[in-house]
């Protein structure tokens, strides 16, 4: 064999491998959900849950002790991506259901600098102050809700956001 074809066919078998690997790290994470007797949600968890393209991900999965009856099957996962200075943790709540799949999210994300410079006025508004707390919630046009908390961090400020959805969708 010449050298152009070795170098095809490595080029070539390069090109396959991160292509598994791509497929490969979605298959691990569904694999954890069968795993819990989670087997008929794998569209509707990697739409919401997949590993692509999110860099640097370790997830971690768990399952209720308690059983939930026959066709119920609930699992937790948390994931983290991102890089420092710009991570991302979404904390997922899957429940599936003889006929759907039922997702509860929540994401927190943080930014360095005031809230007033980290939320975006024109999409989020203010719906509850709560002087007498550490947070004030916000709404969005669609009625989404986010709950912001500003932290001193010696001379600097911190906005915590943190946003929770619920999403249902049948078995597929």
């Amino acid at each position: 064999m010449n050298n152009k074809n070795k170098y095809l066919g490595l080029s070539l078998l390069s090109l396959l491998s991160f292509n598994v690997f791509a497929i490969t790290e979605d298959q691990g994470l569904l694999k954890s959900f069968h795993e819990y007797g989670m087997t008929k949600c794998d569209k509707f968890i990697l739409h919401h849950a997949s590993l692509k393209n999110k860099p640097h991900w370790s997830f971690d999965i768990e399952k209720p002790h308690a059983p939930l009856g026959k066709g119920y099957s609930v699992v937790g996962l948390v994931e983290v991506y991102g890089y420092k200075g710009d991570t991302v943790k979404k904390d997922f709540s899957f429940l599936e259901t003889p006929d759907q799949c039922i997702l509860t999210q929540r994401s927190t994300i943080t930014f360095s600098g005031p809230c007033s410079e980290n939320i975006n006025g024109d999409y989020w508004y203010i719906s509850n102050q709560m002087p007498e707390k550490d947070y004030t919630e916000y709404r969005n046009k669609g009625n989404a809700p986010m709950l912001a908390k500003e932290v001193n961090v010696g001379n600097f400020k911190l906005c915590i956001q943190e946003i929770r959805s619920t999403r249902a969708s049948k078995h597929g």
